[in-house]
């Protein structure tokens, strides 16, 4: 992935959604890398006080 893109050069994220409930959360991002586009939804809990991503789940869109 990337491949043929200039050197540093950075995927372009937009937060579509967020939901908290207490100590978990769901995120649904909407990527874009060069031609590639991702739809990613994780999930987060809170743990010791820091937000750790415990799963995610995505779509590569064609």
């Amino acid at each position: 992935m990337g491949a043929g893109l200039p050197p540093n050069t950075s995927p372009n994220w937009t937060v579509a959604s967020l939901d908290i409930t207490g100590d978990a959360a769901t995120v649904k991002v909407e990527d874009e890398f060069g031609t590639t586009r991702f739809t990613d939804n994780l999930s987060l809990l809170k743990i010791a006080g820091e937000w750790k991503i415990v799963s995610k789940l995505y779509h590569l869109h064609h």
